[in-house]
This record gives C-alpha cells, structure tokens and sequence, in this order.
C-alpha cells in the first residue's frame, strides 16, 4: 500500500482539519520552523508505528485551548487525529480478495484512521459505480441502455438490485432470453461487494486488514556509522548494554547480516572468511532492494587479527623464557618482554603462526615473544573510488611481523 493523503485535526498545534495530498515523486516535508513539521510526522508515526510505538493522549495531545470545552461535548477518546488514506497494489488486490471473497474493483482505496482511545480502525472503501463497472462485466452485461437503466440515479446497491429486477422483466415479456438472464445475474452480484460499499469489515477481517498496512518509522536522531570499531570490545559493551556513540548503528549493520561482533573474530581462517563473505553476500543482496544508481556496488567485510603494543610487564621472573601458555592468556596481540638469551632461530615459526618468535634484539638486550592469540580486531566501514563499499576490518592478518619496539 501507498499513502496518498493523510488527514490532522486536534493534535497538538493543529485544531482544524488539515489535509495533505502526498506526491508520489516527493519524500521530503518542507516548512518553515515551528510550523508543524514535526506534529505531522508523530502523527503519521502513531498511526500504525514500527519503533518506539506511542498512543494518543488526550491530556497532552490535546489542544489545550479546546481541551476544557469540548471535553464536556463530545467523547474525546472516539476522536481521530490522525487518518491516512491507503492506494493499493496488485498484492494487496489480492490478499483483500482472499479476506473477502470478492476483489475489489481497481479504484479501490484503504483508509487507516488511529484514535485517541489507541484503537486502530481500518476499512476498504470504493464508489458504488465501481463495483457496478466490474458487475456488468462479470454478469455480462453490454448492452449501454441496459447499464443506464439499471444504474440510473441510484445510490444504494438496493435501489440498483431493484433496478436491474425491473429491467430484466422489461426485457424478457415472454420467454427469457441471454441477454435477460445475464440482467438476472446483477443482484447476486452486488450483494458480493456489499462490504465495500454499504458495509464494514467483521472482526476477524479488519485484524487481519490492519496486518496489511504500511508500517511508519520514526526517527528524530541519527547516529554515525564509526570509522573504526574493536569488535571484542563491542562485544563486551553489547553484552553489558552499555552502549557508546556509534555503536548501536554498527550493531544494526550486523544484525542486517544476521551476525554479532563474536561471529567475526573466529581465530580460524577459513571459518572467519566463510562468516565474512556469507555477511559480505547477504548484505548486498538487501543493498539493492533499494540502491538502483550504482550497480557495481558491493558490500564487503572484512577482518583482522591486528596487533596491539602493551607496556612490559615487570611481575614474570627475569629468567623466564615467554612461554605459549602465558601468552596465549593475554587475550590481545601483545609484545611481551622476556630476558635473554633470544630464542634460537629454529624454533620460529611462520609470520602467519599465532606464535613467531622475533629476531629483533633491542638495546636492552631483551628479546621478544609474539602472540595473536584471541587479538583485538577492528572494523572499518570505506567507499573505494569505484564505488564499491567495503567493510574491513584493518590489514591482511597473515603479516604479522612486529615493529621494532623503541627504546
């Protein structure tokens, strides 16, 4: 469904009636400030909310100047503020058919209207010459004067069933003919589309109308995407809930992926890039449901195990040699001083190992172990020059030949 126009009156700052035609190729409200902008989209947002769901209140919603008076007139909670007028699509026809038993003719319309009690009421509505159109074509009549007789100036489906009775006697005085059985067929027909015309939705129909209706969400702040995010301690904030700036938006863009900072920084290769492309795909994929000006663009994540330098510790024994164990406990990639002699060259391992002894000897004469066990990872959101975006999460992981630490 598609709002075309959306009604206000007794909310907040505006007391009468006021109706706005929305464009199809306009998205945007334009006024000037204090003019009401803001009262237009809460209401519009109440009307059917997606997020931070709020109802009408009578004492604070109300306007105040008319508060007083017309409470002792009227029932305030059977007051709409907000009513928006539906136009609907081919799937709409269809699962309104399946509701009814009958589909609505193509001028049919949906209007939503949200009270001050916070009931929601929902109806299908269209013309009786509409359904008067798709009448006579499913009973098959063609005949014009046959229409023009049967529609006449009628304004109920009673008058024109009556109507459309008379003529088929007019037209059949001694023996029936087809042209008089199809007239025959009308008042059967229209009863079919009473629900749209005359009468309402029973209750189980208007629930599941109201499921069919467009959603609004409501936003009157933003927050960032981050420029670089340590996914191990977004994951400990997201654990706690004690959330920082930017994080909540990051977390949103993975859970778009279906995934959480934990599911990135699997220490296995393979298992990690598996995660990441399927991420990288998925995200993509949803991209350009809505993204049409630039086809080549992408989504990508991507992560790394990136080191990070930690002062010496002075509590471990001079004379202990930087064991596995020990490093394997620090949970960051961390240079950790251990007392001489170096390790001898044949116990290296490769760049890529979580363990590679350094062969790099400072001037204190101290050598060096390195680790990248369970290390701090970083995510960087980018757009390259060709348009695609990237995630990542900093340099290829598998160099991982430290600095030189100063001295």
């Amino acid at each position: 469904m598609l709002v075309t126009s959306v009604e206000i009156e007794t909310f907040r700052n505006i007391t009468n009636k006021q109706a706005m035609v929305v464009d199809p190729e306009v998205t945007c409200l334009i006024g000037k400030n204090e003019s009401g902008k803001t009262t237009v989209l809460k209401a519009l947002h109440r009307l059917n909310p997606a997020n931070n769901a709020d109802d009408f209140h009578v004492t604070t919603d109300y306007p105040r100047r008319n508060l007083a008076r017309d409470r002792r007139t009227k029932d305030l909670d059977t007051v709409a503020p907000v009513t928006a007028v539906f136009k609907l699509e081919d799937a709409d026809f269809d699962a309104i058919a399946e509701l009814v038993g009958v589909r609505p003719p193509a001028q049919a319309y949906v209007t939503a209207s949200r009270l001050y009690d916070g009931s929601l009421q929902a109806d299908v509505h269209c013309a009786l010459e509409d359904v008067l159109a798709d009448v006579f074509e499913e009973a098959s009549v063609d005949d014009e004067e046959d229409q023009k007789a049967i529609t006449g100036d009628h304004t109920t489906i009673e008058a024109v069933s009556a109507a459309a009775k008379a003529r088929a006697k007019e037209v059949n005085p001694g023996r029936k003919t087809a042209r008089g059985k199809a007239i025959e067929k009308v008042p059967a027909e229209l009863d079919r589309y009473k629900k749209y015309v005359e009468e309402r939705l029973d209750d189980e129909e208007h629930e599941q109308l109201i499921e069919l209706l467009p959603k609004f969400f409501y936003f009157s702040t933003y927050e960032m995407l981050p420029g670089d995010c340590d996914l191990h301690a977004l994951a400990e904030r997201a654990r706690a809930k004690r959330w920082e700036r930017g994080d909540e938006t990051m977390m949103s863009l993975l859970r778009l992926a279906g995934e959480g900072p934990d599911d990135f920084l699997d220490e296995d290769y393979a298992s990690r890039k598996a995660e990441l492309q399927a991420a990288s795909l998925d995200l993509s994929v949803q991209v350009f449901q809505y993204w049409k000006q630039n086809e080549d663009l992408t989504v990508v994540f991507d992560t790394d195990l990136i080191p990070m330098p930690r002062a010496p510790t002075t509590s471990r024994s001079p004379t202990t040699d930087c064991s596995r164990s020990s490093c394997a406990t620090t949970g960051t990639a961390a240079w950790r001083p251990t007392s001489p002699p170096a390790p001898p060259a044949s116990s290296g391992s490769s760049p890529s190992s979580p363990h590679s002894a350094s062969t790099a000897t400072p001037t204190n004469a101290s050598s060096f172990c390195w680790t990248s066990r369970a290390p701090a990872c970083t995510a960087r959101l980018k757009a390259t020059s060709s348009g695609t975006s990237t995630a990542s999460s900093g340099p290829s992981s598998r160099s991982s030949t430290p600095p030189t630490p100063s001295t």
